[in-house]
């Protein structure tokens, strides 16, 4: 079995490879454990990175072979001690024993690698990552997502087709509900405004934004 580090280049490995799991919580449940046994000496990393679907031609991109190739190819990049999500266009990692430039530099590669694809070779490909550790950036794997959501959100800010490690936070100071926070995603913000509206009226529910 060949493997490398982060920093060396795209990880390669022989089968069995990394499975992307369809749902948060399922990758939340398998990496909760990792994180609350994370150090200083031992991070864990937490990376989201998102494909621009509206710069590809391909209108099977979400759910046709186009999704599944790229799948394909994010999993053969990771270790096999990484865990990985799809969900809702994003994809979701969790890297033990990497520290927020490790998994920087997996985003980084994983970009790479997308962008030279044949799924999607010759079309302009915007990516954009954020990347999160612990304990700097929460000691939680929920904080870690919301970190690494965060980065994400500010270079899709910019312009996107790029990548950012996450801004240290202090766990016990509450997070302000920025609209910042909601760039490139409609979805959630016309959901959140939804739910508003009906706690105005009676109906309220706990939320949790990241």
């Amino acid at each position: 079995m060949i493997r490398r580090s982060y920093g060396s280049g795209i990880v390669q490995h022989s089968r069995p490879h990394v499975q992307i799991v369809p749902r948060l919580d399922e990758l939340a449940a398998q990496a909760r454990p990792l994180v609350a046994a994370a150090s200083a000496a031992n991070p864990v990393a937490v990376i989201v990175v998102e494909i621009d679907a509206r710069s590809l031609t391909d209108p099977e991109f979400e759910t046709g072979p186009s999704a599944a190739a790229l799948g394909g190819l994010i999993e053969h990049v990771l270790r096999l001690d990484d865990l990985a999500a799809r969900v809702d266009g994003r994809f979701v990692i969790v890297a033990p024993s990497a520290s927020s430039d490790d998994g920087r530099a997996l985003a980084d590669r994983l970009c790479a690698a997308i962008r030279v694809h044949p799924t999607t070779r010759g079309r302009r490909v915007t990516i954009s990552a954020g990347a999160a550790a612990s304990p700097d950036h929460g000691t939680t794997f929920d904080a870690l997502f919301e970190s690494a959501s965060e980065a994400l959100a500010g270079i899709q800010a910019q312009g996107g087709d790029g990548s950012a490690t996450a801004a240290p936070i202090n766990d016990s100071q509450p997070r302000p509900l920025s609209i910042d926070r909601f760039a490139g995603r409609t979805r959630e913000l016309d959901s959140l405004v939804q739910w508003l509206d009906e706690a105005a009226t009676g109906q309220p529910r706990i939320v949790s934004v990241y």
